[in-house]
């Protein structure tokens, strides 16, 4: 799984911290939790659309919340989005 190209707005964008290792361990703990959905795809749970699952990555006090699906045609898992778990979504 590529994550460099399609991820990189996110990392620009939300983690535009002065501590260059919160952002690397940050992105390393990310980036390791979206690997395991290769492996395993049904990792998260279910939401209100039954083609999107979503799972919850444990880092510090909030974590990050990830929503994806998995491509019916070629297996593969496509993120649709990602947000720090204490971010205000309206």
């Amino acid at each position: 799984m590529n994550h460099g190209a399609s991820l990189t707005f996110f990392a620009h964008d939300l983690f535009r911290k002065p501590v260059p290792t919160f952002r690397d361990h940050a992105l390393r703990v990310i980036f390791a939790a979206l690997d395991k959905l290769q492996d395993f795809p049904d990792l998260g749970r279910p939401t209100e659309d039954a083609d999107i699952r979503q799972i919850v990555i444990r880092f510090g006090a909030a974590g990050y919340i990830a929503r994806y699906t998995v491509l019916p045609d070629s297996g593969d898992v496509l993120v649709l989005r990602i947000w720090h778990g204490r971010e205000a979504r309206t």
